[in-house]
């Protein structure tokens, strides 16, 4: 402790003085809080006098009030002591109001009415701190009443120099406070031309978050929207794009629509100690656990300040880590946070209002660049116009409107030879390109089963002729005077007459087998060619079931037709010309084998039917004419493929041009 001031001369006393001066001169060039400052200040004061105690009271910016003080005094009553207040508040209105310093006895002691009264038992040392000609505030001293003159003047002399260090200490914060200011406009400036330089959604948003985070001095921001009463994560500060499938990214969309769904902002760890609904709480609970932020604050971003529409999303700040040195002061970040929340909710709703714009990006485009469009305006109108008067030029230029079909010529007499009965083939008389007639023997089956019946047969049948043989030259035999050989006889007559009935259905059996077996003689039903391929090597020795396929004959000499299969976008254009059309419509191919030539033909049949399958689809077939003569021998073979057209009528050239595109966005993309 440094003895009393009225000690004071001595060269111990004067270094711990200056000590005391130092070190108040080094506290009013830190940023600590003014609490900080007074505490330590007061201490020193306390020390230095030898006082009983000593407070420092605040005038409210209009100086007519005080609205706080602080104390150093640990053995009084409580700084917010009413009486403590009404003792001193004569004296410290004084000297706030005259800016002069007071040194005042207690009024049993002093005479001078002049100054203010002294309630207390003090004497009272009152030195105002001025800033600037405004008195910001009074230090108070209570001292005991019997200090020496000199040592009076020189507690007040001490006061008025700590009075001076405390004005530098305020005036150092006053100048930190404008260029923190200066410093917050310049970054306010950026925050606000980042958020309103942009009118589309995601791009405001991602701007809010990556400005928002410099401009709090916060780990991370998060920008979210609420669609349909849910939230959506539209940015993070620093990342490019969001992944929405993160664990963490649904538990904080699912954390956000519960508070918006409240309409209260969120605040982890609460200091407030006001705990969320049990469901938020759970919520939050969940994405702590996922995400694992030191802090976190959401407040809800609105259209307007009144708050009276619903909410249009959400802003979450976070710290992650160890706490550092960032902004420290809740109140600080609290207005920053406010701040931001203001102007994002601003420039949010207002990208969001342009966003329902119908063809808002179309229009935008324009905009940017109607400098060039204004001079091409009159290029465009021209090409534009030619474009129009072509595409309406071809709905009016008549048109030929044709289908094309697959197809192959084929003899109109032949037939497939199929087999008559299960069997193997024994024999293949003819070969592949002969010529056969009507009835000429094709090839010879043979069924091993109907020669083991028909030889059962045969021998039931000699069996029965033998026994019916010997019955009737039993029955001739012997006399008919006695009964018996009368009864005998006639049960021989019964027997006879079964044998008989038997014989015929063996007959008549052996005769349906012997039919059968011609049957296995396999013969053509008309004359012509055989066209089938190889048929030794396709068919010998092959065991055969009733109905397949044996050979093919064809009769090349008669007339030819052009079998059709029709593809499904013409069925109704192809109909309409043969129902019609008084001349059956006119159908142009080509042969496979010889692409150059073109001929002509006649369509007279269309299937009622359309058939399905795996390698062409649905098809109609169409059978059409033509003279035998008009294709050459050469290339007219069986089953050759031909590309033909079949002429429908006329029709515009738009509608023909166009036809098959309408049809494949009518059947592929419209449905």
């Amino acid at each position: 402790m440094l003895p009393p001031l009225e000690h004071a001369g001595t060269a111990g006393t004067w270094d711990a003085l200056d000590h005391l001066i130092d070190e108040l001169v080094v506290w009013s060039r830190t940023s600590a809080a003014p609490q900080t400052f007074y505490r330590e200040m007061l201490r020193r004061v306390i020390e230095a006098l030898a006082a009983r105690g000593a407070c420092v009271w605040e005038a409210e910016p209009s100086g007519a009030l005080l609205r706080a003080h602080f104390t150093a005094d640990s053995h009084g009553p409580p700084s917010d002591d009413p009486t403590r207040f009404q003792r001193f508040a004569p004296a410290v209105d004084w000297a706030l109001s005259h800016c002069e310093a007071l040194a005042l006895a207690p009024d049993a002691e002093s005479d001078d009415r002049s100054l203010p009264p002294n309630c207390s038992d003090s004497l009272l040392f009152v030195q105002p701190f001025v800033v600037d000609d405004a008195p910001l505030g009074v230090i108070l001293v209570e001292q005991r009443p019997n200090l020496e003159p000199d040592a009076r003047r020189g507690a007040l002399r001490l006061l008025a120099t700590i009075a001076d260090l405390t004005a530098d200490y305020h005036r150092n914060r006053q100048r930190a406070l404008f260029q923190r200011r200066a410093a917050e406009a310049g970054e306010l400036e950026a925050l606000l031309t980042a958020l309103h330089a942009e009118i589309d959604v995601r791009a405001v948003a991602y701007a809010a978050a990556h400005e928002g985070r410099r401009w709090c001095n916060v780990d991370r921001v998060a920008v979210l929207s609420l669609e349909h009463k849910a939230a959506r994560l539209l940015a993070v500060g620093g990342v490019e794009s969001v992944d929405r499938r993160a664990e963490s990214v649904r538990k904080l969309e699912q954390l956000a629509t519960l508070v918006a769904a409240q309409r209260r902002p969120l605040r982890y760890p609460d200091q407030a100690t006001s705990p969320p609904a049990p469901q938020v709480a759970q919520a939050l609970a969940d994405y702590v656990e996922a995400a694992e932020p030191r802090s976190l604050e959401i407040a809800i971003l609105e259209r307007a300040s009144e708050a009276i529409e619903s909410p249009i999303g959400l802003l979450v700040l976070e710290q992650f880590g160890p706490e550092t040195s960032g902004l420290s002061d809740d109140s600080l970040l609290a207005e920053r946070l406010e701040t931001l929340r203001r102007h994002t909710g601003v420039a949010l709703a207002n990208a969001l209002e342009i966003e329902r714009i119908p063809l808002q990006r179309f229009w935008r485009a324009l905009s940017n660049n109607r400098n060039v469009v204004s001079r091409r305006l009159g290029k465009a109108a021209a090409a534009c116009a030619a474009v129009a008067l072509l595409c309406g030029a071809t709905f009016l230029i008549p048109a030929r409107l044709t289908v094309e079909a697959a197809g192959k010529l084929q003899p109109s007499a032949r037939r497939d030879i199929y087999a008559p009965l299960d069997g193997i083939v024994e024999e293949i008389l003819v070969r592949h390109g002969d010529f056969v007639t009507a009835e000429m023997p094709l090839l010879s089956l043979r069924k091993p089963e109907l020669e083991l019946e028909q030889a059962r047969v045969l021998g039931e049948l000699q069996t029965a002729e033998r026994r019916l043989s010997a019955l009737r030259a039993n029955r001739t035999s012997g006399t008919a005077a006695d009964a018996v050989e009368r009864r005998r006889r006639q049960e021989l007559a019964a027997e006879e007459e079964q044998l008989k009935q038997a014989i015929a259905g063996s007959q008549e059996q052996l005769r349906l087998l012997t039919l059968q077996q011609s049957e296995l003689i396999v013969r053509s039903p008309i004359a012509g060619r055989v066209t089938t391929w190889d048929p030794e090597r396709l068919l010998a020795g092959r065991p055969v079931a009733r109905g397949d396929a044996l050979l093919h004959i064809a009769d090349e000499s008669g007339p030819w037709t052009l079998e059709l299969d029709v593809p499904q976008q013409g069925y109704d254009d192809v109909a309409r010309a043969l129902r019609g059309g008084a001349e059956p419509p006119v159908v142009e191919f080509v042969v496979a084998t010889r692409p150059e030539q073109t001929h002509i033909g006649k369509l007279v049949r269309l299937a009622e039917a359309a058939e399905t399958s795996a390698d062409e689809g649905t098809r109609l077939a169409g059978i059409a004419e033509f003279h035998r003569a008009d294709v050459a021998d050469e290339i007219r073979r069986p089953g050759t493929s031909v590309s033909a057209k079949i002429d429908c009528g006329s029709s515009s050239l738009g509608s023909v041009s166009t036809r098959d595109l309408l049809y494949y966005l009518r059947t592929r993309w419209w449905f």
